[in-house]
């Protein structure tokens, strides 16, 4: 799965793991939510391994939580290893209060 130059997003061996590189801003948040907002309706966590992402803006931050609106009931969306920058964004606007949102600081492919 891919994007724009800015940024690419890569399934990682599973179907619920994905690969966030590049940047993640308004010329592109909607690309993520058309990508993942399928996925985020059927069962099971989804997890964001933002180790590669190297800037966010407050689209794409919008265009996360949106993702994570779509998982119901216990169901999670893990954000894993944000570089500093991209933490620091996230934890400003307090991305991991929203419902079914972490941001957990360990790889996604293990």
């Amino acid at each position: 799965m891919g994007g724009t130059a800015l940024f690419i997003l890569e399934q990682d061996g599973n179907d619920r793991i994905f690969k966030l590189t590049g940047e993640l801003d308004i010329s592109n948040a909607g690309e993520i939510v058309e990508l993942l907002g399928p996925l985020a309706k059927q069962q099971g966590d989804l997890r964001l391994d933002l180790s590669g992402l190297s800037f966010i803006d407050s689209s794409g931050i919008h265009a996360i939580v949106k993702v994570s609106k779509e998982l119901t009931g216990s169901r999670r969306l893990l954000l894993a290893s944000p570089s500093p920058t991209v933490a620091r964004a996230l934890r400003l606007v307090r991305v991991d209060t929203f419902p079914n949102v972490e941001i957990v600081e360990e790889a996604a492919s293990t």
